[in-house]
């Protein structure tokens, strides 16, 4: 943002295409806003008398004006007693003798305040010109001096500016010399005005009087008695200059007479409409105001469409602002460059967020697309604020899986035989865990590690990780068939399930990621599926598990205390539904259900489901733990 605001506020200032654009929509609010409270009465104390063509064109020659003329014209506008007369021409060179005699006995015999225009060698006069209007002029306490400059754009030389004044060297105006509109006004109001570096409204319609210069022999009195009368040159082809108007109507409809122009400005010093330029601590508040909210956008957390939607709404507000400030305050504010900074803002922060998104998204799928479901990583790279890495607390299900006696049977292949065999069986595991989009924790070897809930929400975790059991049974014992098939003697798979609370997140470093749980949840996964082998089972899933699984039928292993507990957890077997309705399933639930009533009746009950079902190996582990003299559920495991 603060690149943007530099760059922005070096175009405003140097750069013509950028300022161009600025004034045009300075004149734009001039026009539509501040020029048709112009149209309306002006300030009736001033008049203009402006020599036209048909003036000139009875003389012999255009320029200077005729000096004895002109006397006879501020004698006859000083016979009605206005309250002071502005002169917006200079007599920086010889005329006639006579007639310039006569022009100055005119200007100190002045009874009423005279404003007489002046200029300097600061490229507007020769030294010969300069040394000829300081003798001209007379040094007379009625007759002022006045710079006629005018401050004109760079750009396009519009004058949207009055000129305030400067400091003078020269003999008897040396000092602070204010401009025409300045000094005419000081002499009307009697009081000091501050000098005005600021824009004003200089569009047509003025709102004072024009009259030609030779009709004012035949005015009444009454019509400049008491009020300022600015004279000088109404011509088409001189002293004009580009108004706020020429932007929108070009220049014939834009362009107004010098002394017009000063009339306006001394109609604003009196009124008190003078506009408000705006500084450069205006300036750089707007661009930066504007690249914050521009930078606050990008980040608006709404779909594309609503994000261009708030941006168009930002944007028109700020003009709305700035409009309003212009209208009620007469503030100019920049309205072009600071939008381009929003903009510019707005589309930098995106392009950085875009490209953490990117990195975000890239870092997901490379971290993630090894270890869970494709659905999982594509909903991760679309709200990647869902992944948190840094560590925390979850409700998850740990799901642990190993093979009972591969080591035996690695230690009898060959290399390849071996990776082989084991490639093939954790292709189809992983396949599973994907397929119930589990994140996959860790493979050791043949044991594949996964839990649920975690790096995304799933609310059913728990059902997930019995049905990814089931069908980890299922697909282990088929791949245990075929492997027999060929002379491989491949034990059974064996999976312990527990839900509960674990920190999870990447517990790899900087330069290894490890998407891992961390906590007692996770330890009591790995020793239930461990327990299995106690148990002759190879699904044994906690009680803190089965019961966020209403639909799933299991039947009880036992409570069970783990070496190290004090609190003792049921753990039970998942069953099928086929398994569920058989007979062999209500069996062993009512010769369970005698281990804590009647030991005689439990041992007789689990003894003919042994001779019955001699694959069940469950049944064969209570059965041969109550011929040990053992009785009840409670199961104690002397190892972890």
């Amino acid at each position: 943002m603060v690149v943007v605001v530099c760059v922005c506020l070096s175009a405003l200032q140097i750069t013509p295409v950028v300022r161009m654009i600025e004034n045009w929509l300075w004149d734009l609010r001039v026009m539509s806003i501040t020029a048709p409270r112009s149209s309306e009465p002006g300030n009736p104390e001033i008049v203009v008398v402006a020599i036209t063509e048909e003036s000139l064109s009875r003389f012999p020659y255009r320029s200077p004006v005729d000096r004895a003329w002109l006397a006879r014209l501020l004698h006859s506008i000083a016979v009605a007693q206005p309250a002071a007369i502005g002169v917006d021409i200079l007599f920086d060179q010889p005329t006639e003798p006579e007639k310039d005699n006569e022009l100055q006995r005119t200007l100190s015999g002045m009874t009423v305040p005279v404003v007489v225009a002046t200029a300097d060698g600061d490229g507007q006069l020769t030294a010969a010109q300069t040394t000829f209007l300081d003798r001209f002029l007379p040094a007379s306490s009625r007759v002022r001096p006045a710079w006629a400059n005018m401050i004109t754009d760079r750009d396009d030389g519009t004058v949207r500016q009055i000129f305030a004044g400067k400091n003078s060297l020269a003999g008897w105006r040396s000092g602070m010399v204010p401009a025409l509109a300045e000094a005419v006004g000081r002499v009307t109001v009697n009081v000091p005005l501050p000098f005005a570096l600021n824009p004003f409204t200089d569009s047509q319609p003025l709102g004072v009087p024009v009259y030609p210069a030779d009709a004012v022999s035949v005015l009444p009195p009454s019509w400049l008695a008491g009020k300022v009368v600015l004279v000088g040159f109404d011509l088409p082809m001189s002293d004009r200059h580009r108004s706020s108007a020429a932007s929108l109507y070009g220049v014939r409809g834009g362009t107004l007479p010098g002394v017009v122009l000063h009339a306006h400005a001394l109609n604003h010093l009196l009124s008190g409409g003078v506009l408000v330029a705006p500084t450069m601590g205006w300036q750089i508040l707007a661009l930066a105001l504007m690249a914050l909210a521009g930078a606050g956008a990008a980040r608006l957390d709404l779909p594309l469409g609503g994000r261009m939607v708030g941006i168009v709404i930002i944007l028109a507000l700020y003009w709305a602002i700035a409009i309003q400030l212009f209208a009620g305050q007469g503030l100019i504010l920049p309205m072009f460059m600071p939008s381009i900074a929003f903009i510019l803002s707005a589309g930098a922060v995106s392009t950085h967020l875009w490209q953490q998104a990117k990195q975000q998204r890239a870092f997901i799928e490379n971290a993630f697309e090894r270890y869970v479901s494709p659905s999982i990583v594509r909903e991760l790279t679309q709200a990647p604020d869902r992944l948190v890495l840094g560590g925390e607390m979850r409700e998850i299900t740990y799901v642990f899986t190993d093979v009972a006696g591969f080591t035996s049977l690695a230690e009898g292949l060959e290399p390849q035989q071996l990776c082989q065999v084991l490639n093939e069986y954790l292709d189809g595991m992983c396949r599973l865990f994907f397929h119930y989009e589990a994140t996959i924790d860790k493979i050791v070897g043949d044991a594949v590690v996964g839990f649920f809930n975690a790096p995304v929400d799933q609310p059913d975790h728990a059902e997930r990780a019995v049905k990814l059991a089931l069908a980890v049974d299922q697909y282990a014992e088929s791949f245990r068939v075929r492997m027999e098939a060929v002379g491989y003697a491949m034990g059974g798979t064996r999976v312990g399930v527990h839900s509960g609370s674990a920190v999870v997140g990447n517990f790899g470093g900087d330069h290894f990621f490890n998407y891992t749980g961390h906590g007692d949840t996770v330890n009591t996964a790995a020793r239930l599926e461990g327990a299995n082998k106690y148990f002759g089972t190879r699904l044994c899933v906690s009680q803190a598990t089965a019961s966020l699984c209403p639909d799933q039928v299991f039947r009880p292993i036992g409570e069970i205390r783990l070496k190290g507990k004090r609190k003792s957890l049921l753990a039970l077997e998942p069953a099928s539904v086929e398994f569920a309705r058989s007979d062999h399933f209500g069996r062993y639930l009512e010769a369970y259900e005698a281990l804590s009533a009647d030991r005689e009746k439990a041992g007789m009950l689990f003894a003919r489901i042994c001779a019955d079902f001699p694959e069940d190996g469950l049944a064969r582990f209570h059965n041969q733990r109550i011929s040990g003299g053992s009785h009840g559920n409670l199961i104690e495991l002397a190892e972890k």
